[in-house]
């Protein structure tokens, strides 16, 4: 688990997007740099992909109750997350692996 930190204004949430490719496109605007994986250079047009595949974030708005417990959200992850043929043990052990 990676946290980003910094204060309000400093540019987590629109690196977390571009990252995503969750950035809107507006005119005149224009996105440089790279992505290293790994030590791996990483195309802008496979950025999305292999940022899904190598993580997940949730966006500013909480979408998870707060009455549940980090364990039950956790799950809820990843039931979203993980393909449908995952099996409920190998949920299990990801959530345990997460917590731990």
């Amino acid at each position: 688990m990676t946290a980003i930190m910094g204060p309000t204004g400093s540019g987590k949430t629109s690196l977390l997007n571009i990252l995503a490719n969750r950035m809107p496109v507006v005119k005149g605007a224009s996105l440089r740099g790279e992505l290293l994986v790994n030590g791996e250079h990483v195309a802008r047009t496979q950025w999305s992909r292999r940022f899904a595949r190598l993580s997940a974030y949730v966006m500013q708005e909480d979408v998870m109750n707060a009455f549940m417990t980090v364990r039950e959200t956790l799950w809820l992850a990843a039931s979203f997350q993980l393909p449908p043929t995952t099996t409920e043990e190998e949920k299990e052990r990801l959530v345990n692996a997460v917590i731990r």
